[in-house]
């Protein structure tokens, strides 16, 4: 069982607080060089982050995941969803006629 080195203030689940909680006790295991208690309480971090997203924002883990992959893994497909999102509907129906008899031909 890993000890940590200094008091560390308990959080309230779903709140900021457990966030902070868990990044200082990443903090402390880290500092002990310990990589397995360092990924441990790294897990803990993203639950507490996670369970923040839920009751604050309505916002389920799956869905934490994807905006992580579109925002930083899929960047260039992004720009693309977020282009799509721009255009006026009829210019996005006008585009996708366009599309697809080029692709009939």
């Amino acid at each position: 069982m890993f000890t940590h080195t200094r008091s560390i203030k308990r959080g309230v689940p779903g709140e900021l607080s457990k966030i902070t909680e868990e990044y200082n006790e990443l903090e402390d295991a880290y500092s002990t060089g310990s990589k397995t208690w360092s990924a441990i309480e790294a897990s803990d971090l993203i639950d507490a982050v996670g369970r923040f997203a839920w009751k604050k924002c309505n916002t389920p883990m799956p869905v934490l995941l994807m905006l992580y992959l579109v925002r930083r893994v899929y960047k260039p497909i992004r720009n693309i969803v977020l282009d799509l999102l721009k255009k006026p509907k009829k210019e996005f129906i006008a585009s996708e006629k366009m599309n697809s008899s080029v692709v009939q031909r």
